[in-house]
């Protein structure tokens, strides 16, 4: 499908949020932003854009970096900590 470009501006917070979440899902910003969109036009019943399916594996690796406050853990900042830490014991 056709890409255009999109210039709008959102909450910082928002972009904040969903920066973080395509990190920890490793996928594209865009394409979070699509799904947000896809999902938009579902719930108002808007036909003809398909939804985007996530395995599950992928949804548990999303969901298990949220703590119960809905704050984002730090865990890749963590992993690697422990990959730097590692190299150096290997070193």
């Amino acid at each position: 499908m056709a890409r255009k470009n999109l210039s709008t501006k959102i909450e910082n917070d928002l972009q904040k949020e969903v920066k973080k979440l395509a990190i920890d899902l490793e996928r594209p910003f865009n394409d979070l932003l699509e799904e947000a969109i896809r999902d938009i036009l579902e719930k108002y019943g808007v036909e003809g854009f398909p939804t985007v399916n996530l395995d599950l594996e992928t949804v548990k690796k999303a969901v298990s970096n949220y703590s119960k406050d809905g704050t984002l853990k730090r865990k890749i900042e963590f992993k690697k900590a422990q990959e730097t830490a590692k190299q150096k014991v290997g070193d």
